[in-house]
């Protein structure tokens, strides 16, 4: 099992249904334009999954050069890229979780594991895991927090402070939000943070079936 989704497991059928189903941001709308005809130009170029696209486009000169082979517009192509870019999340910084003692937080530092990207090997290795908390001298219950924390932090929107709420609710894992109903998140979320303020601005129903729809695709493609 890897931190980040397994892009060569998509294909470019996959990819063309899941850009059709999935919530998009206003300004990526454009992708579900004749989509048909763009992926088809795509796939006439030899690309057969979503790895493969983000190498042929991952840098300004290969993108104008597939925009110029395939026949296939700049515009569409950046935003493409983009939108593909953003299935590998950014890891968080441990620095940045608020139930993490400062002591805690500087001896993972120290070690090396300064987000959740850098430990993530680690934690998946029993043996592995086992020297890194007697090295580290983390209390077990700490740990458990971190492997939480580092394992949301693979779905797609979650940030520090949403990881955050998130491990207060009891919806640690992928497994469980992926699992999660709805409504039932957004109520234990709204009450939770109705009584101690952890977050600025509305977070709404839709947001949780987003967030669902995300941690079901990371059980679906990270091998």
């Amino acid at each position: 099992m890897s931190y980040y989704k397994n892009l060569s497991a998509i294909s470019m059928n996959d990819y063309k249904e899941m850009l059709t189903k999935m919530d998009l941001i206003k300004s990526r709308a454009i992708l579900r334009e004749n989509i048909d005809k763009q992926f088809l130009a795509i796939q006439e170029q030899g690309i057969e999954n979503v790895e493969q696209l983000s190498n042929a486009l991952k840098s300004k000169i290969k993108l104008e050069q597939f925009a110029k082979v395939s026949g296939i517009d700049m515009a569409y192509l950046t935003i493409l890229i983009r939108e593909i870019n953003s299935l590998l999340p950014k890891a968080n910084r441990f620095s940045d979780l608020p139930s993490l003692d400062e002591k805690v937080v500087k001896r993972l530092e120290s070690a090396g594991y300064k987000d959740t990207y850098s430990i993530y090997e680690q934690i998946n290795d029993k043996a592995r895991l086992h020297k890194l908390v007697k090295i580290l001298d983390i209390d077990s219950d700490v740990m458990d927090i971190i492997i939480k924390y580092v394992d949301i932090s693979r779905i797609r929107w979650v940030n520090h402070t949403f990881a955050f709420v998130l491990l207060k609710v009891g919806y640690d894992t992928v497994e469980k939000i992926a699992h999660a109903d709805s409504n039932a998140l957004y109520a234990v979320i709204k009450a939770k943070n109705d009584k101690e303020h952890l977050y600025k601005g509305n977070i709404g129903i839709h947001d949780m079936e987003i967030l669902i729809q995300w941690a079901r695709w990371v059980q679906e493609y990270v091998q």
